[in-house]
């Protein structure tokens, strides 16, 4: 049956007014502004600084949203910069590979990222040191001054710092002697209370990376010596 004009325009009219009615939208108010995530290609500079070691690669970690990765660009201590073209879609909660460094072991100052977000997010960027701490023996801990050898062998290296571990409880380091490859001895004094679970700073090693046949130490104990305890020798193998 075909509706007249009239009655389809009344429809219509009854209609508009029930969903006018049923809008949350008022026509006394008025629009302030607007607010969204604008999907557009962004840069972000990450400083690690000029000499905070040296890295052989790197691996990116994204948390928070998916982001595509367009474009790594890595600048060196020394100014020089190299181009690392990624083009990738990373979903939150990802990593990428293994990012190798041209030339090897570099410092790096910065890291430039070029991006495109697909919501709020976060990118952490981790480095592979190109030197590495190695532990080279360790020694259980009585309650006397104690003299202990830590043989590590003739040809394992080469070392450029050595660093002391205390595992278990407080040890007080008097002494220690390094013997190389090669026979020569080099006498580092130390005379240092390291507490459980420290360490020492870095010891450096004459004449750069060394092979290293064996270590000799002088500690004790503690007064309050409870328990097991061990002192560690740890080598950084690539520190030349």
């Amino acid at each position: 049956m075909a509706h007249s004009p009239y009655r389809l325009a009344f429809f219509a009219a009854v209609m508009a007014l029930i969903f006018a009615a049923l809008s949350p939208a008022r026509a006394d108010w008025e629009l302030l502004g607007s607010a969204g995530y604008k999907l557009r290609l962004e840069q972000s500079v990450i400083e690690v600084g000029k000499s905070e070691g040296r890295y052989q690669a790197i691996r990116l970690e994204v948390t928070g949203s998916d982001v595509e990765i367009y474009d790594l660009r890595v600048v060196y201590g020394n100014g020089s910069k190299e181009e690392l073209r990624v083009r990738e879609v990373f979903k939150a909660g990802s990593g990428s590979r293994r990012i190798d460094l041209a030339g090897g072991d570099r410092f790096i100052r910065q890291i430039i990222v070029t991006y495109l977000p697909r919501g709020p997010f976060q990118l952490k960027v981790f480095g592979e040191p190109a030197e590495k701490w190695v532990e080279l023996g360790c020694r259980s801990v009585g309650f006397k001054i104690d003299r202990d050898v830590i043989k590590v062998g003739r040809f394992e290296g080469p070392f450029g710092k050595i660093r002391l571990r205390v595992i278990g409880n407080k040890i007080e380091v008097f002494d220690l002697e390094v013997v190389y490859g090669n026979g020569k001895r080099d006498d580092i004094p130390v005379r240092s209370i390291i507490p459980d679970g420290g360490m020492t700073k870095p010891l450096d090693l004459r004449g750069g990376g060394r092979a290293i046949q064996r270590i000799e130490l002088i500690y004790r104990s503690q007064p309050n010596f409870k328990g097991t305890a061990a002192v560690c020798v740890d080598g950084l193998s690539g520190g030349l």
